[in-house]
């Protein structure tokens, strides 16, 4: 054994303040410290060469121990980001072409629709045939209202005086001077004769103010009337028509401002009906003339009877 003094190794150590690597994996992962807020970011159309791999790990100047490690993204993120700024957490769909969506129709069901269009279009012609069938009567209505209308309404009142002269020669002065009552027998013709003169209070013709007149003859006797015993032998035949009442129409319209007309001046005593219930009795001759106001629509209401022929005559 020897005395001597192995060196020792005390003293002091080395100290290495640069950390260990730690492994992760193959490549060594640096990070790096947050940059402060005043530090520029970079824009996004900066060129690649301001950051090169040879960068990456260097240590700035004046900068700490620890190297810093800049992230770059690669072109095709930062193009897919411009073109997707908003992000949806989805993976991007594919852009493909999408095929519209066909269905088969069958012949039957487009049939049906064409039947049913035409029958709802037949429904839409029929509703309109009714709604103007509808509107025709109510035109109707509307017009058959006003004639009741016009006719109820009264119209300006004017006054017309209706004069009416007879004469009949019933007695026959006897060889003695005396007058004697004379008897008729059925075919016998009488002395009768009739006028009559219609006047209005001026004595004035006026376009809107006529009238129509009518007479008829009847007899009494005991206490009884009979017509259709006698018959006129008229002056102007033409201007008269007969209608089934016994009356006589004349068709000469009155305006209040003519002379006297005489309407016959000889009766028939008629034999072709028996008067034998008549035989020796006295009676009495009635002669009856009535007047109108000359409105054509007023005919049938106060006049419903009267013939037809005069009815055209003075409707004009």
């Amino acid at each position: 054994m020897s005395d001597e003094k192995k060196p020792s190794n005390i003293g002091p150590k080395p100290i290495n303040n640069s950390p260990k690597p730690t492994a992760t994996g193959s490549k060594p992962s640096v990070t790096s410290p947050k940059p402060a807020n005043n530090v520029p970011k970079p824009t996004k159309n900066a060129p690649k060469s301001a950051i090169t791999p040879s960068n990456v790990g260097a240590k700035p100047a004046g900068s700490g121990p620890k190297p810093v490690e800049v992230k770059t993204k690669s072109a095709e993120t930062s193009s897919v980001s411009n073109l997707n700024p908003v992000s949806t957490g989805k993976s991007p769909v594919p852009n493909r072409h999408i095929k519209p969506e066909t269905k088969k129709v069958k012949t039957e069901d487009v049939n049906k629709n064409i039947k049913k269009e035409k029958s709802s279009d037949d429904k839409k012609r029929k509703r309109k045939i009714l709604f103007w069938i509808l509107i025709l009567i109510l035109l109707l209505l509307i017009f058959g209202l006003g004639i009741y209308l016009i006719l109820r309404t009264p119209s300006e009142e004017f006054k017309f005086n209706l004069i009416v002269n007879s004469e009949i020669k019933t007695e026959i002065e006897t060889s003695d001077g005396s007058m004697a009552p004379i008897k008729f027998y059925p075919g016998d013709a009488i002395e009768a004769k009739m006028n009559f003169q219609v006047v209005n209070e001026e004595f004035k013709r006026y376009e809107n103010k006529k009238v129509y007149l009518r007479f008829k003859i009847d007899i009494e006797v005991d206490n009884n009337i009979y017509a259709d015993l006698f018959s006129p032998i008229l002056t102007r035949s033409d201007d008269w028509v007969v209608g089934d009442d016994g009356y006589w129409y004349y068709k000469v319209i009155l305006y209040g401002d003519e002379e006297k007309h005489t309407a016959f001046e000889t009766l028939i005593f008629e034999e072709e009906r028996d008067n034998n219930f008549l035989n020796g009795k006295t009676g009495k001759m009635i002669f009856t003339v009535e007047i109108m106001e000359a409105n054509p629509l007023a005919i049938g209401q106060v006049w419903p009877e009267s013939p037809k022929e005069w009815r055209k005559v003075v409707r004009g």
